[in-house]
């Protein structure tokens, strides 16, 4: 098995071209009650549907019938939080194949089943959502999914990474601008990439570690009073396993945001 998590190209073409918005491309809303498997794998899970590309080439799918795991290259992306509210608290992965740098459409009996729940797989593309839903019921949880064609088949298993989270200032506070303005947060996991504060004209980069573990100061004093916002980045290490026939690769990367809305006063 070769196993990558850096950020790849082929995988921004399949996530972005063709599963980027995934819950705008059709795919099922999250509903706020949904917890444990029924949420990891969604009571009605849905395929990615594409409209199509300027580019042929990237739209267009080769047609694979019973695939084997060996000949199929593997992506699974984990996407924690947002700047808006909609997503803010929400956990979204997403999972995809591709043969030879080719988007793919199964044609033959393939089947992908995820903690128990069937996909419909014989959509333009394969490449589907297979959880979404409020971080807090996804953070340490486990995806299982197994795609079996042609008498061979293989088990991923994805542990979900944790949220990362601003613990103070928090949400909706009353920030008093400063030189060093004390920023505490909690990440575990991957890498930390940075926070930035944003005032209503301007934005400043916190300093990490700052003056301790878990805390950062950011110098806010040249900003203007008025509604602003925290956020933190963190590139994510999702850990996952394998079993059965092996797939020809498997690619996995994530990217986690944290945001408060502040007012700076």
């Amino acid at each position: 098995m070769r196993l990558q998590r850096s950020l790849l190209p082929i995988l921004a073409l399949l996530f972005l071209i063709v599963g980027s918005q995934l819950a705008g491309c059709g795919a099922r809303q999250p509903g706020g009650s949904q917890t444990g498997d029924k949420a990891l794998a969604g009571s009605s899970p849905t395929t990615v549907t594409s409209s199509s590309s300027s580019s042929d080439a990237a739209a267009t799918p080769v047609l694979l019938s019973n695939p084997s795991p060996s000949q199929l290259d593997v992506y699974l992306n984990v996407s924690i939080g947002g700047y808006d509210s909609t997503s803010r608290d929400m956990t979204t992965v997403s999972l995809g194949f591709q043969s030879d740098r080719n988007l793919v459409q199964f044609t033959g009996n393939e089947h992908l089943i995820c903690n128990g729940t069937e996909l419909a797989v014989h959509a333009p593309y394969a490449a589907f959502e297979i959880a979404n839903a409020p971080s807090s019921t996804l953070e340490g949880q486990t995806i299982r999914c197994t795609y079996s064609a042609g008498g061979a088949s293989a088990t991923l298993t994805l542990t979900i990474p944790h949220a990362p989270a601003i613990l103070s200032p928090h949400d909706q506070a009353q920030v008093h601008r400063a030189a060093k303005t004390l920023i505490t947060y909690e990440a575990q996991g991957g890498q930390l990439l940075g926070i930035v504060a944003l005032g209503p004209d301007n934005k400043a980069i916190a300093q990490l570690d700052t003056p301790g573990p878990g805390q950062a100061t950011v110098d806010t004093s040249a900003f203007s009073a008025g509604a602003g916002s925290l956020a933190l980045t963190q590139a994510l290490d999702p850990q996952i396993s394998q079993t059965g026939t092996p797939f020809k690769t498997l690619n996995t990367n994530g990217m986690a945001l944290a945001t408060v809305s502040v007012t700076w006063v």
